[in-house]
């Protein structure tokens, strides 16, 4: 039932935010796997913590190519995100 609940109410979502859809195609994002932000920033390591907020800690990095990123990692309590992987498993 759980799992019947929750894609009813991402199907419920997606067509809601259709109309946003533009708005999210002109600000697309690189996406990288867990090895490279791992190795980006040390291993989440606290001397790469910028600061922590509600969702969780952000950490600063860099990439292998020299570019300065911020993560932000989120806490396990956080729910931002999932609207995201709804969107990215509905499509």
């Amino acid at each position: 039932m759980i799992v019947l609940g929750l894609g009813i109410w991402c199907l419920w979502r997606k067509r809601s935010l259709k109309g946003d859809q533009s708005e999210k195609d002109d600000f697309e994002l690189p996406i990288y796997d867990i090895v490279t932000i791992t190795n980006a920033t040390n291993n989440f390591s606290e001397k790469d913590k910028l600061g922590e907020g509600g969702f969780g800690p952000v950490y600063k990095g860099k990439l292998e190519g020299g570019q300065e990123i911020a993560v932000k990692r989120l806490s396990k309590n956080s729910i931002q995100g999932i609207n995201e992987a709804c969107m990215d498993a509905m499509e």
